[in-house]
């Protein structure tokens, strides 16, 4: 009797064993290729999209359950494709007045850089020959605007930065970060950002208007 029991135990562990299938290494390969070969294993493929600094965006970093486990057919399988590095710094850019009052307003900056898909600008030293004040109808010491991949502004995302001071009188300096963040634009790395930070210029409402050009 016992003998039986046993036999039908390797039995059943047989057939399900025989319904099983392997993750497929996909590791490095493109994203359709990935989903090819997953369905092509009578596996569900799902994509996510995560930063990796090792693998090319659009290349598989990993899967979920992970390559070489041993799954039920028709199993979800979460594919996670690189979006490429988390921090990308341009390799050279440039700044260009395109709405301030006088040549000798000065604007320093380092490499402009990407970060959790959001670009962002360091500027220093910035100094302007009339007196600003930032536009912060929150009150909570963040400077606003908007900005746009052209200068028409007919598609635009919010740009917000943290001041140290809320009023500058001429020629004073101040720094400040400016994020932009880029899904909504639908670019990746765009090479020109069109900037309007809110802004009253000697009291009047007059938004400041910049122009950043960017090689990545």
């Amino acid at each position: 009797m016992k003998k039986r029991v046993w036999i039908l135990v390797l039995i059943l562990l047989l057939v399900g064993c025989s319904n099983g299938v392997e993750v497929p290494d996909v590791y490095d390969t493109d994203e359709a290729t990935a989903k090819s070969v997953l369905a092509a294993n009578a596996l569900i493929p799902t994509v996510k999209y995560e930063n990796s600094d090792e693998i090319e965006a659009g290349n598989v970093i990993r899967t979920e359950p992970p390559i070489g486990d041993v799954v039920d057919k028709n199993t979800k399988i979460y594919v996670y494709v690189s979006k490429g590095p988390s921090k990308v710094t341009s390799k050279d850019s440039t700044i260009h007045w395109y709405n301030v009052g006088s040549k000798d307003d000065k604007w320093e900056f380092y490499s402009p850089y990407i970060e959790d898909d959001t670009l962002k600008i360091e500027c220093f030293n910035v100094v302007f020959t009339q007196k600003i004040e930032w536009q912060d109808d929150h009150n909570d010491g963040t400077l606003y605007g908007n900005a746009s991949i052209n200068d028409t502004f007919d598609k635009t995302v919010p740009v917000r930065a943290k001041y140290s001071k809320r009023k500058f009188d001429a020629k004073e300096k101040q720094s400040f970060t400016l994020e932009i963040p880029l899904k909504d634009l639908n670019i990746s790395k765009p090479t020109n950002m069109y900037i309007e930070l809110y802004a009253k210029v000697n009291g009047k409402d007059q938004n400041v208007r910049i122009n950043f050009t960017m090689t990545w």
